[in-house]
């Protein structure tokens, strides 16, 4: 299996739904479960911290955090690399 392949398969699957070209996006895990003839894909990209704060203390506004977070998402694909399901990945 060519790896550009599930890369661009999660790429094209995902856009759409943030409507358009994903920050930083990354291939980070593919691995294949021979017993469900499936392929579990985790990729991960940057979205906008929606958790911003502001500290408005003595009229100084700081953020307190950073402007993007990364997401993991888990993919799973079949053999022709048709996304059936989709996930949030969290690390444990």
């Amino acid at each position: 299996m060519d790896l550009k392949e599930f890369y661009q398969a999660a790429k094209k699957e995902l856009e759409p739904l943030y409507g358009g070209e994903l920050v930083d996006f990354r291939l980070e895990q593919v691995e294949h479960d021979k017993r469900n003839h499936q392929w579990e894909v985790v990729v991960s990209y940057l979205v906008e911290n929606k958790n911003k704060t502001e500290n408005s203390a003595m009229g100084i506004s700081m953020i307190t955090s950073l402007p993007y977070e990364r997401v993991y998402q888990l993919l799973i694909m079949n053999d022709k690399k048709e996304v059936k399901e989709l996930r949030i990945f969290e690390k444990v």
